[in-house]
């Protein structure tokens, strides 16, 4: 692939934004992202309940990193994959006049600088869904919770 001027990256950002609209309106992103708030909470809930259980209070910033790391990692990103590139081969109208109006190199810029975007803003919805279910069962105070605490004595 030849590489574009920097004049022509403003018809790269078009693209890729009429795409990144496009996707945001289509009915299968909606369902992905009701399915995503589904698992946020299904994930989110079997947290709470267990820290309940042993009589935890995590910090915020702790239980986000806990869900994350164990349980939105492999699973969540498998599923954002998936739901992510389930819009990729869309042959719409709107497409091959894009490809025709703009050089293949232009087009397939776009097509990259979508799917960042895509898998950005489909993992900030997923972080954004499990803080919002994590929140009223985590504390906000200043020192480290007590799992951090009991954790550090069996090490």
């Amino acid at each position: 692939m030849k590489s574009i001027s920097n004049k022509s990256w403003r018809s790269v950002f078009v693209i890729a934004k009429s795409n990144f609209v496009a996707w945001l309106s289509c009915q299968r992103t909606i369902i992905s992202m009701l399915f995503i708030v589904a698992f946020c909470y299904i994930v989110a809930d079997n947290h709470n309940n267990s820290m309940q259980q042993f009589g935890l209070r995590l910090h915020f910033a702790e239980s986000l990193f806990v869900l994350l790391n164990k349980g939105c990692s492999i699973t969540t990103l498998s599923i954002l994959f998936l739901l992510t590139i389930n819009e990729l081969p869309a042959r719409t109208n709107h497409q091959y006049i894009m490809l025709i109006r703009s050089s293949r190199s232009k087009w397939f810029y776009a097509q990259v600088l979508y799917c960042i975007w895509m898998s950005i803003a489909m993992l900030s919805f997923t972080i954004l869904c499990t803080g919002l279910f994590v929140f009223p069962a985590s504390e906000f105070r200043s020192g480290w919770s007590e799992i951090d605490a009991s954790l550090s004595v069996q090490l």
